[in-house]
Formats: structure tokens, sequence, C-alpha cells
């Protein structure tokens, strides 16, 4: 692959987390200056799960019309997030199975789930353009099923999953919105959602991203980035994070394309699929251990320092992925 694509690629990714950088660094500036305080990050936080993400699927859903590759690539996107997201709880059973409490919920969120929707999808935008959305957007439904079941049990004291909850959430909603419009389209290649309802969903789906670096950006405020005790186990889960989960789940997948013959349809698909697969941890760790009284300042300490690490191993991790 012709090495100035690769550095325009890589300078890109950079480029991306930098942007996500300046929309943190107004939240914290924005709370700083008491423009916003912790109960207004809440009623953010809720502005993000209930308004914004079914959006955010919705719209990808709606962008890319049926055909037969999209279809495998959708059916290849919904079993590497899981595939990805079960390596993960691997890793979290090997390395911290004996961490307690409140710090064992947010390391073990904070390593399994990733900042797929409100890191990735602008990133996917930005350097593969609406056919990596698509795909980046399936992970992000699949990715919502689990953190509104599994998930959530890690920040609840519930003994059972709710499938009330697993049913009907933020994610699923809109997968039972959008996949309809996706499969529609297998008939109707010209089927589009009308105006009056297609815009509000596209604007709502916009304001994905910065609502949720503010967010992370007021947390931020709230917390000390100085080390602390036990400072060890947040950076093994960054690693985790950000090289060896990854690393993992594109090798697995690159074997089993080779394996079936798949790989030249669909090498394309499992690079837009590290996009998500490799971003640091989920903005939602800071987003469920601030709603469920969780601890807010490792969560927020994580997800901030992986997101600087960033810049590094993304385009490090995509750039190999593309070789």
């Amino acid at each position: 692959m012709d090495i100035l694509y690769l550095l325009g690629f890589a300078g890109d990714v950079v480029v991306q987390v930098c942007i996500l950088f300046l929309l943190i660094l107004v939240g914290f500036g924005l709370f700083k200056a008491k423009c916003i305080n912790q109960k207004g990050m809440k009623q953010l936080i809720d502005i993000l799960f209930y308004a914004v993400t079914p959006c955010v699927v919705i719209n990808a859903f709606e962008s890319v019309k049926f055909s037969i590759q999209s279809a495998l690539e959708l059916g290849i996107a919904v079993i590497f997030t899981a595939v990805s997201i079960g390596i993960g709880y691997i890793f979290c059973l090997i390395f911290f199975k004996k961490a307690e409490g409140k710090r064992r919920s947010v390391l073990w969120y904070a390593t399994i789930y990733s900042n797929c929707a409100f890191f990735s999808i602008p990133l996917t935008q930005a350097v593969l353009g609406e056919k990596g959305v698509f795909l980046v957007s399936i992970y992000v439904a699949v990715f919502m099923v689990f953190i509104w079941t599994a998930g959530l049990k890690l920040f609840t004291t519930e003994q059972k999953v709710s499938i009330k909850k697993a049913i009907i959430n933020p994610g699923t909603i809109g997968i039972v919105i959008g996949l309809p419009l996706f499969l529609i389209s297998a008939k109707l290649p010209n089927f589009s959602l009308p105006e009056i309802l297609s815009t509000p969903i596209e604007m709502l789906a916009n304001l994905n991203t910065p609502l949720a670096m503010i967010v992370t950006g007021g947390y931020l405020a709230m917390s000390s980035l100085k080390p602390q005790k036990g400072d060890g186990q947040m950076w093994l889960s960054i690693i985790l994070r950000m090289f060896v989960i990854p690393a993992a789940s594109f090798g697995l997948f690159f074997l089993i394309f080779k394996l079936t013959g798949i790989a030249d349809t669909s090498q394309e698909a499992l690079v837009a699929l590290m996009i998500p697969a490799a971003a640091p941890a989920a903005a939602n760790t800071i987003m469920f251990a601030g709603k469920y009284d969780g601890d807010t300042d490792l969560a927020t300490r994580s997800v901030l320092m992986g997101t600087l690490v960033s810049v590094i191993s993304m385009p490090l991790v995509l750039v190999l992925a593309m070789l």
C-alpha cells in the first residue's frame, strides 16, 4: 500500500483525536466557569442516552442502501463486535478478577467497552466516509445491546439482567427503527425517510460527539489527574483496551477471512471495524459511573489518559491493519 496514503491516513487520525481534545477543553472550561454543574452534567448524560444515541443508530442505517456486500459486511460487523467484547471479558477475568466494588466496575467497563460511538463515528467519517460509518454504526448498535445488559450490571446491584432493559433501551430502539429502513432499501432502492423526519434525526445524531466530549471535560474539571495508588491497574486496563484487545480481535478475524476466502471482499470492512475496536475507553464509563454513583474520578482519568494514548496508538494500530 502507498506509504503516502498511510501517512495521510495516520495524520487524519491524529487530527480527529486533537479535535476531540478541544471539545473536552470546552466542557472543562464551562464547568470551571460555573456555566454547568454536576446536576447539569447528569442531565446532559440523559439527553445523550435517551435522545441522541437512538438517532445515531437510525441515521447510520438510513444512510446505507442494501446490497449483498453490505449485508455480508453487516453480519461480519455483528460477529466482530460480539467477539471483540467477549475477548475483553476474558482479559478482565484474567487480570481484574480480584478488583472490588466501584473500582472493579470502572476497570472492567473501561477495558471491555470502547468509545465506539462518541469517538469512532466522527473519526470514521473523516477517514473512510459513509460506508465506514455504516459499519461502525453496526458495531455501535451491538455495543448498545451489551452495555444496557452486561455493561449495566457492572454498575448496579441487580442479580439478574433485566429482560425489559435488554429489549427497551436506547441502542435497541435505534436498531428496531433503523434495521427495517436498511432492509426496505433492498426492494425500494430510492426509499428514504421524509425530510421532516430525517432532518431532526440527523441533527440530533450530530450532537453525539460534542455533547459527549463536553461531559467528559466537565468530569475532568471535577477530578484529579495526579498519580494515585492503584494507577497500575488503570494503565493495564488502557494497554488491554487499546493494544491487546484490538490486536487479538484483528488476528482472529484475519485468520477467519483467510480460511474462508472472503478476505478480498471484506478486508475494508475489517479495517473500518478496527476503529471502534481500537478506540479508548468509552465515555459511557464516566456517564455510567456518574449516573449510578460509581468511581467517577477513576472513570474520568481512565477515559482521558486513554484518549491521550490514542494519539499514538490509533494511527499505529490502524496503519498496521491496512498493510
